[in-house]
């Protein structure tokens, strides 16, 4: 059968279908869903970086209470006050950090890439820019173990917060997960500091009393 060479329009197999483009008000309305639970996210951070401040303080509190109790000397006596004074001044420490806790979310690549269904390459970008300039996370130092404690007390808040938005049992995934990924001995000095703090969160110390 001959043909006269022009197209009949019932083949489109020549045609290919460029990607949908998101328009603008898309886009933010995307990006405003993400916020909503960034800003979820960050609530929860603060409330735990607030509760293990709380628990510090405590701890404070109680050590002020055995050092009038014990008719320390003088000397001894000036050496827990010291000690008093660095656990109060880390527990606001921490209730600060909770405060600025993943700003940088809110801003540039992170806020435009960190959301579900973005680039790939750029959400990878996003993510390395945020773990490489926000100081709880270990990548920032070179390691976990070389981290300053105010930070991994700040980590143990964001992993409490993770484990409580997914209905994960934290100690396990610390166990099982965490000392892997980031090269921690469990018998090592950085993870009895982890311990430290995520037992002050998870154990109610009142039942210490009973």
């Amino acid at each position: 059968m001959e043909t006269d060479g022009k197209s009949n329009g019932s083949s489109n197999g020549d045609k290919t279908e460029l990607p949908k483009q998101e328009s603008p008000l898309e886009i933010n309305l995307k990006t405003y869903k993400n916020l909503k639970l960034v800003t979820r996210h960050l609530d929860l951070v603060q409330n735990a970086c607030n509760l293990l401040a709380e628990r510090i303080i405590d701890e404070a509190i109680e050590l002020s209470r055995e050092v009038d109790e014990s008719g320390l000397k003088k000397a001894d006596g000036e050496k827990e006050q010291i000690e008093i004074k660095k656990k109060i001044d880390f527990a606001i420490m921490l209730i600060a950090n909770g405060r600025l806790h993943d700003n940088s979310k809110f801003f540039g690549i992170e806020r435009e890439y960190l959301i579900p269904g973005a680039d790939p390459q750029k959400v990878k970008l996003a993510h390395h820019q945020h773990v490489t300039t926000n100081k709880h996370h270990p990548e920032i130092w070179g390691s976990l173990r070389q981290m300053p404690e105010i930070y991994i007390a700040e980590m143990v808040c964001d992993w409490f917060a993770r484990s409580t938005e997914a209905g994960t049992d934290l100690r396990k995934w610390i166990k099982e997960q965490a000392l892997e990924k980031y090269s921690v001995s469990a018998n090592g000095k950085t993870y009895k500091v982890i311990k430290k703090y995520v037992d002050l969160l998870l154990d109610d110390p009142l039942t210490k009393l009973k």
